[in-house]
Parts: C-alpha cells; structure tokens; sequence
C-alpha cells in the first residue's frame, strides 16, 4: 500500500502514516543502512519488527519527498528520537498494519496509531483519572479509551523527559466521541503546565493520534 496518509499541519509540521502490506526485501531496496543500522536489523528476529522499523525510515524520505534525506534515527537517555543532521523534533509510532511519525521544525510534538482493542477495559484505571473514566462511559468506551491511550502516549513522546504519570501529569479536556476531531491536552509537571492541541482520527480499525504543543 505504501504511503496512506501525508499531511501537512502547517509550513513546519508534517504527519506521514504508511500501511504495511510490502514484504521486507521491498524496504531493503528502498533504503541505504549504514552499519549501525545493519547490525541493529540484522539483531530483530520478527519480520514484523523489522518491517515497523523500516517502513517508518521510508516513509519519513516520502513526506519530505527527498531520497536523500538524512533518516538514521538515534535516541536520547529517555528514548526520544532524534536527528543528527536535521533540527525538527521527531516523534514515531507504529502498531500492527501501520508505522506513523509526525515532523516540526520549531514545535514539541508527539504521535502514536493504535489499534482500538477491548483490552484497554482492563487497564482504564492505570491511565486515567477518575474525572476521566467517567466521560468514557457509554457506547463509545472502547473508541474513547483507545483515543485518551494514544493522546497521553503522544503527550509522553513530546514531552520527551519521562518520569511521568499517565495519571497524575498527563490530562486530556473532555470531549464528545467522534471519527475525527481534536481537545486540548496538558503535561503538568512540577508548577508547570504544557499545554497541547491533540487531534484525533479514525483510520480502518486504528486511531491515529497526535500532539502539539502550543
């Protein structure tokens, strides 16, 4: 399928989503790793994996729409990606069909695709607060708490410093369910507050959800 979605935010923000349906060998032919990137690839054992790490590297070459475009990844001490050569801030994401990442030049931002799944039912009360749980309520649960996952995974990855509470220091304002739509949402840290847009969209049986901040 290749690129399914690439967008851009405004001049310096740019959001990309490749569905996967190519076999490795297509990724392999599309990209030049270096031998860091070698051995690191040669160590993944799951196709899958190896598919996720790789279509995200291609796909941020398609939405800059340059081949040579730097896209070796590296991670700071808190696990957040970086560039060495380009200055935007990165954030990647990638759950079973899809890879996803979002760009900025002058914005934190963060980003996460996640599969709506039941199982989400079982841990509410490890990422969401009381005030939280309670507007989920109704026929819209599972779509509504696969949304607040996602929107915290994306305030996590732009806040970019860990050590946070998806509870505590990560909250979303209330909104009403809908496929595609956007809320503010907050990283209160200490005396601080960051406050973010997030925006949300329903794609096949996925969510896509990002965050920037304000």
């Amino acid at each position: 399928m290749g690129v399914f979605l690439k967008r851009h935010i405004d001049e310096n923000i740019l959001i990309g989503v490749w569905e996967i349906t190519e076999p490795v060998d297509f990724f392999l032919s599309n990209l030049t790793l270096n031998e860091k990137e070698q051995k690191l690839f040669n160590n993944m054992k799951h196709d899958l994996r190896r598919t996720h790490w790789l279509s995200y590297r291609l796909l941020i070459k398609e939405i800059f729409e340059s081949p040579d475009i730097e896209t070796e990844i590296h991670y700071d001490n808190n696990g957040k990606p970086f560039f060495t050569t380009l200055k935007h801030h990165l954030s990647i994401s990638h759950s079973g069909i899809f890879s996803a990442c979002i760009l900025s030049q002058k914005k934190k931002v963060g980003i996460d695709v996640e599969k709506i799944s039941a199982k989400l039912l079982k841990i509410e009360h490890k990422f969401l607060g009381e005030n939280e749980i309670i507007f989920t309520e109704g026929i819209h649960k599972i779509e509504l708490l696969t949304i607040l996952w996602g929107a915290k995974e994306a305030l996590y990855k732009s806040y970019g410093k860990g050590e946070l509470s998806f509870i505590d220091n990560l909250k979303l304002e209330e909104f009403d369910y809908c496929e595609k739509g956007e809320t503010k949402g907050f990283v209160i840290v200490d005396d601080e507050v960051f406050e973010h847009q997030v925006f949300f969209e329903k794609i096949d049986d996925y969510f896509l959800v990002y965050s920037i901040e304000i």
